[in-house]
């Protein structure tokens, strides 16, 4: 009997031992890790956060620190032997790296579409004096930077809201709204923001694909029946990540409704004429009637228009009672950005320009840039995304939409140089290598890039940009 017994405990007490060391292994890399990518462009700042369980398995989440994309989360992370293994689904990434005798170290790969050195250090433990005390970045100097930039620039007046984490610490007007008068620009300021507006188009999409009523992939024709394209293959197969990725085979062609009074159905019905001048999804080439049409359907899946499923999904429930969809209603705002315009020559003088008058209420187009608001109301949609998508609580935004929509096959990069005499004396540099949260740089880095051919369109003109 005393034999049956031991044999029975002889396999459980092996278990544990051979368990014991497992788990020790495990809890040595558990902690906080400050990691370095180093990409063709910018290094990439990382920290990953690894958590052991009692029964020694690990999970963990992954934050990029310099694109402000926290809690990433890691779908898979092991440790065998000295070898450390993660996947990170929401970007299509994976990582081995090998962790040093001390667990202080891991040196190793990521790969995303190619292989780029990452090694971590382990972070060093704050003190709770330290943590308690620590103070908040400062901004001094910001404000001699700003009127510098815009003595320099010749920018009569902007905007400016900086959050950090999850609060405001900054939101102020700098310059004029109205040279002439010398009214000054406050937060409530309304300003064109331009084709900001196409990332308002693509979170309603994003809530009605969460509502089950569009998916990314499946064919425009599904949604709108009476799609049509120059090449018939194009109609079969253009899909709404296409249509908002700029990725259609189609070039700008913008003169179709820069100087026409077109309405946005008419301008749907003559897609069928535009030639494509690339193969679908094999160059990007920036399409403003593109993200028409899909703002088009986001309206029509909502049963009513564009605006009024941006105003019932976005608008009211941030309270951004500020913005709106009309020069009319702006200027007959209390506070808005009267228009100017410079040349590309830094020497040429400023000048005021009238409103566009052709299309001054709710025009065709505006789904890819018709948007008007001010600091104080931007501030709470940039919250609201940095909270992956939650206001007042609530859940509004899904927080998988991002990672469903960013495609594998698909990275961009960016840089940015302001040159003076030949000199840099700014840089801007973005890559999506590791993040969907880099979407935020991506759209800073198209407006930026296409501000001098924007200049003068009729949504992109105010005093400046918020």
């Amino acid at each position: 009997m005393k034999i049956s017994i031991l044999r029975r405990l002889t396999p459980m007490v092996l278990s544990v031992l051979a368990f014991s060391p497992w788990c020790r292994a495990q809890s040595q890399v558990a902690g906080d890790w400050l990691g370095t990518l180093k990409t063709p462009g910018p290094t990439l700042h990382l920290a990953l956060h690894i958590v052991a369980a009692k029964d020694g398995s690990l999970t963990a989440t992954l934050d990029s620190v310099d694109q402000g994309a926290n809690g990433i989360p890691v779908s898979a992370i092991s440790l065998k032997d000295s070898k450390l293994s993660m996947t990170v689904d929401a970007v299509h990434g994976t990582y081995e790296g090998t962790v040093n005798k001390e667990a202080t170290e891991i040196a190793g790969t990521w790969s995303q579409g190619q292989s780029l050195e990452l090694n971590f250090k382990r972070a060093p433990a704050p003190s709770a004096a330290a943590t308690a005390q620590a103070p908040k970045p400062g901004l001094e100097g910001l404000d001699d930077f700003i009127a510098q930039a815009m003595k320099d620039w010749k920018v009569p007046g902007l905007a400016l809201a900086v959050i950090q984490g999850d609060e405001v610490i900054l939101k102020k007007g700098y310059g004029y709204r109205d040279a002439e008068k010398q009214l000054p620009v406050t937060p409530n300021t309304l300003f064109a923001i331009g084709s900001i507006t196409k990332s308002f188009t693509v979170t309603t999409l994003g809530m009605e694909m969460d509502e089950g009523k569009i998916d990314w992939d499946k064919p425009v024709r599904d949604y709108l029946p009476t799609f049509k394209l120059y090449e018939p293959v194009l109609t079969e197969q253009m899909t709404i990540r296409d249509l908002i990725t700029h990725r259609s085979g189609l070039p700008r062609h913008d003169f179709i409704w820069y100087t026409s009074d077109f309405s946005r159905e008419d301008l749907l019905r003559r897609l069928q004429y535009l030639e494509p001048s690339k193969p679908l999804r094999t160059t990007f080439q920036y399409n403003n009637l593109m993200f028409m049409t899909a703002g088009y359907i986001a309206g029509q899946l909502n049963g009513t228009s564009w605006e009024d499923a941006i105003t019932q999904r976005i608008f009211k429930p941030l309270e951004m009672t500020g913005t709106n969809f009309s020069e009319l209603d702006t200027q007959n705002s209390a506070d808005f950005a009267q228009p100017y315009r410079k040349g590309s020559d830094l020497k040429a003088e400023l000048k005021r320009i009238p409103f566009d008058a052709q299309c001054p209420n709710r025009c065709a187009m505006g789904p890819a840039g018709e948007i008007n608001s001010n600091v104080e109301d931007m501030s709470k949609y940039l919250l609201f995304h940095m909270g992956k998508g939650k206001a007042a609580g609530k859940q509004l935004f899904p927080r998988t939409i991002p990672c469903r929509c960013k495609s594998r096959r698909w990275s961009f990069r960016a840089r940015l140089s302001i040159r003076r005499s030949g000199n840099p004396v700014m840089e801007w540099a973005s890559s999506s290598l590791l993040t969907a949260g880099t979407r935020k740089w991506i759209t800073a880095g198209i407006s930026m890039a296409s501000a001098p051919s924007l200049r003068s369109c009729r949504r992109i003109r105010s005093a400046s940009s918020s």
